[in-house]
């Protein structure tokens, strides 16, 4: 095993003097340093260390201590799938996939959806939603296809979520006089942005 401990230029007071200190290691079996509190773009008082129960902190007297885990953007990530293919002549809504997220704290969200649609006849309309808690419409899109061509569809839109479990639906459905519509590919995820 290598080594990668190297000495460090360590500031030892906030007049910007410098000694050579050559930290110890921890762990001689593992390649880290062990180091109390790190200074960000020369502030000597910002402190990045754990909170005791292993919780990776930041610390500076302005602002105060944060905790990493309390972060929100890209918290509470949620993701549910179904690769199958669904078909429907229904003029009526039909749920392709239902996300049923986690307990949720009341926010701002981000949903993301993907999914490959076709028709069975050339220039005929379709109709897709968007939609949570069977109540709330987030998107809805009606889009033409070709005759039985796959087409692949994404997109993204904000969502403030009520507190608590959230279910977030994908529902398709044939707004044409005729046709077949299928549905398949499909994927829906959300997570915190605020």
């Amino acid at each position: 095993m290598v080594d990668k401990v190297k000495p460090l230029k360590l500031e030892e007071i906030p007049d910007g003097s410098m000694a050579d200190n050559v930290p110890t290691e921890a762990n001689p079996a593992q390649d880290y340093t062990a180091v109390k509190g790190i200074a960000l773009e020369n502030q000597d008082t910002t402190l990045i260390d754990l909170d005791g129960s292993d919780n990776i902190q930041f610390t500076d007297p302005n602002v105060g201590t944060v905790k990493v885990a309390d972060l929100l953007f890209g918290t509470e990530f949620n993701y549910a799938v179904d690769d199958t293919t669904s078909t429907t002549t229904s003029t009526t809504f039909q749920q392709k996939l239902r996300l049923t997220t986690t307990n949720l704290p009341l926010g701002n969200y981000i949903v993301f959806w993907s999914f490959e649609w076709a028709i069975s006849f050339n220039n005929q309309e379709v109709e897709f939603r968007i939609q949570a808690n069977d109540s709330i419409d987030i998107n809805i899109f009606n889009p033409q296809g070709r005759a039985d061509s796959f087409i692949n569809n994404s997109g993204f839109a904000n969502y403030n979520s009520a507190s608590g479990v959230n279910t977030i639906d994908l529902d398709f459905r044939r707004v044409a006089t005729f046709g077949t519509v299928s549905i398949r590919s499909a994927r829906l995820s959300v997570w915190r942005t605020g």
